[in-house]
């Protein structure tokens, strides 16, 4: 009971969603992948699904490889890149803000429900609702979302918690 995008001219329809689309998208994209690194060179090339991110040394790098991308797209397979495509100084991909620098930080939106969720828990814990187990079972997967960020300052204002739960903690030295 998918959504589906469909195209009344080439009589086409994707179902949008569902781990197939998912699943297909990334094994029919796998050519792009191989492509971008193998040929291009891109040592900062970065997909999820139909969402890719290439870190450039300058705009003209990256005008260079959109315009071998499209090319690749459209020739190999079939496909035309949408008009949502930009070259920024910072990108916002999957989450993260991804500066031309490397840098990757959490994007407002993650890191204002990321402090809502510890504040959250904090207070629970702090009534004794909840135990030191429960705060580990329910703030796993944001930990796991922000290691891979620059958030050594977020870490320090946020996860810093009393004695008892300080086997709570995030490697911030990435």
């Amino acid at each position: 009971n998918s959504s589906k995008k469909y195209d009344k001219k080439e009589n086409i329809s994707i179902p949008i969603g569902n781990f197939s689309s998912q699943m297909f998208g990334n094994i029919y994209l796998n050519e792009v992948d191989k492509y971008a690194k193998e040929k291009l060179k891109c040592k900062y090339y970065f997909r999820y699904i139909d969402d890719t991110c290439v870190i450039c040394k300058n705009k003209k790098e990256a005008r260079d490889i959109l315009s071998k991308l499209t090319i690749f797209y459209a020739e190999k397979l079939h496909l035309l890149l949408n008009n949502k495509i930009s070259i920024e100084k910072k990108e916002n991909f999957c989450g993260y803000k991804i500066t031309c620098k490397g840098y990757m930080n959490l994007r407002n939106k993650g890191k204002k429900r990321f402090i809502k969720k510890i504040k959250k828990v904090r207070n629970l814990l702090e009534e004794g609702k909840i135990t030191v187990n429960d705060v580990k079972k329910s703030i796993a997967g944001n930990i796991g979302y922000i290691q891979i960020a620059n958030v050594d300052n977020l870490v320090k204002k946020y996860l810093y918690l009393e004695k008892e739960v300080s086997n709570v903690s995030v490697n911030s030295d990435k």
